[in-house]
């Protein structure tokens, strides 16, 4: 059978197997191998799609280049300037004359 997969093949062998020592003892056992066989199956199925979402991904980075960089710079100095503000504020805090007990933290 060229369409089912080889581990399939060997759970349906060891279900049929002459010597019943040599078989799935429980249902539960056959089900166990059976799911980790679908887990698998999905996520071989699901590799060409990842691996196209990222490809189309890189390929509009690369065409928007200048527009990518432009945006991660403002998010970084977006950022920056949170960072800085928090600080001032906790210095002026800190000032104060009952400060809170994270001023010990060093701005």
């Amino acid at each position: 059978m060229p369409d089912v997969p080889l581990k399939l093949e060997s759970i349906l062998q060891k279900a049929l197997r002459k010597n019943s020592d040599e078989r799935y003892q429980t249902i539960k056992e056959m089900l166990a191998d059976l799911r980790i066989l679908k887990g698998e199956l999905e996520a071989e199925s699901s590799l060409p799609q990842t691996k196209a979402r990222a490809e189309s991904i890189v390929s509009k980075i690369k065409r928007h280049k200048r527009g990518v960089l432009l945006t991660l710079a403002a998010a970084l100095l977006a950022a920056a300037a949170v960072a800085y503000s928090f600080s001032l504020s906790l210095r002026r805090h800190c000032q104060m004359k009952n400060p809170s007990p994270f001023c010990h933290l060093k701005t």
